[in-house]
């Protein structure tokens, strides 16, 4: 049952993600922001989805939540502690599904076309270490999945396949 409730918090905290996002877009003021929230509030996949135990609700509010501070923090009067807070939950985006690897890499990217290079390195080091976690079993067995080694151990259309 915690789990459950854990689901519907991070459920509750992407509709605040996203009606952040949805009122710093040019031409949507905050009634309508409300009004687009309320609809996916109410939406019945995303009902469904916020009552199952799945990591598709938290990866969308860190996600969301890492992109929308990443908006004010890469820009030039914010503080470190934002960016720093923005490549952490970028990392934990990650962390969650790895799609946020994704989510990452675009906040890098803004921060290089807005020519915030430091802040941009603060995010990426700030995220590596999450998304180190992420792609550390992948990289680790990738000399476990070598040709040398798996030659014999699987039939030959699998290496052929495979290799």
């Amino acid at each position: 049952m915690p789990a459950v409730w854990l689901t519907a918090l991070f459920g509750c905290w992407f509709l605040v993600a996203a009606f952040q996002f949805l009122r710093g877009m040019a031409g949507i003021g905050n009634w309508a922001a409300l009004a687009i929230v309320a609809v996916i509030a109410f939406e019945p996949n995303f009902l469904l989805f916020n009552s199952a135990l799945l990591s598709d609700v938290p990866s969308m509010a860190l996600a969301l939540t890492a992109i929308v501070l990443a908006d004010s923090a890469l820009g030039p009067s914010s503080q470190m502690w934002t960016v720093v807070l923005t490549g952490c939950l970028a990392g934990l985006s990650a962390d969650v599904r790895t799609i946020g690897i994704a989510t990452t890499t675009g906040i890098l990217i803004i921060a290089f076309f807005r020519r915030e290079y430091r802040k941009g390195l603060v995010v990426l080091f700030a995220a590596a270490p999450f998304v180190a976690a992420v792609l550390w079993p992948t990289l680790s067995n990738a000399r476990a999945l070598s040709h040398q080694k798996m030659a014999g151990a699987a039939s030959p259309a699998w290496n052929q396949t495979m290799f």
